[in-house]
């Protein structure tokens, strides 16, 4: 049932959740040199929500969305609330059940990782995880007392993610950014290879490919590349993902699409 844990890894988020043990963290945030902008000005907006078919060939084997759910604050300050959610389909459910959920708040003057909860059920494995990051201090908390390196600027997977959305993304770039989970540092590059036109649910679309390389449980638990097409234009939306396997390609495709709304 290694297929289905490769369901999460190809939305480079799938996994966590909200409702754990509340604790304090300084009330410190970096700002962001290299962003200068405005809510308005991003590629995203409140509502925003994909919905994915997870599939392995002709083999249908769940959902999943990536969601902007909006803004609020965060121990005084404005973070953009983003969620991930994975789940396996009825006939799936009898041989290997997922119900994965990740809630992430980025500062909203930077996209840096200011919280992160991860919510994983994946058969009979579970596990959740909460961080509280501090940027100025350069700390990851987590609610067991344990405290990590997150250097300023340091992103979640989530945050990752939608960062990458912001950028112009020039085939032959390679981007580099920090992103921390469970308890670790790790160093994420995004290849951007090339632009090619692919049939979604806009039609023949203009896209961008690129290629996320990280190692994170429950994210890219998987042996083989993963691929990510996103749309060439102002939106940057995510609509075909591939991961390659030992037995052939996962694939998720966006099936739906709800454009965000205006930043309050």
């Amino acid at each position: 049932m290694r297929f289905l844990l490769c369901t999460s890894a190809l939305l480079l988020l799938l996994a966590a959740a909200a409702g754990a043990e509340e604790i304090a963290v300084p009330d410190s945030m970096a700002t962001a040199e290299d962003l200068p902008r405005t809510l308005e000005s991003l590629p995203f907006g409140p509502g925003e929500e994909s919905t994915f078919e997870l599939g392995y060939g002709v083999i249908k084997a769940g959902e999943a969305t990536i969601s902007v759910v909006g803004s609020l604050d965060y121990f005084g300050q404005k973070v953009i609330h983003f969620r991930t959610r994975a789940r396996s389909n009825k006939f799936f459910d009898a041989f290997y059940k997922v119900r994965d959920q990740a809630d992430s708040y980025a500062d909203a003057d930077s996209l840096f990782a200011r919280y992160f909860n991860k919510h994983l059920r994946e058969g009979g494995y579970e596990r959740d995880v909460e961080i509280h990051f501090d940027q100025i201090n350069g700390v990851a908390y987590y609610p067991s007392g344990k405290e990590s390196e997150a250097p300023r600027g340091t992103h979640d997977i989530i945050t990752a993610f939608f960062r990458v959305r912001t950028l112009p993304l020039e085939p032959g770039e390679v981007i580099r950014m920090d992103a921390h989970g469970d308890k670790r540092l790790y160093p994420l590059q995004v290849h951007v290879l090339r632009r090619e036109r692919i049939d979604t649910i806009f039609g023949k679309t203009d896209t961008i490919v690129v290629q996320p390389m990280i190692t994170e449980e429950g994210l890219f638990n998987h042996q083989g590349d993963l691929f990510v097409w996103i749309t060439d234009d102002e939106r940057r939306v995510p609509v075909l993902m591939r991961a390659s396997g030992p037995v052939g390609a996962i694939e998720a495709r966006l099936t739906k699409d709800v454009p965000g709304g205006r930043w309050e």
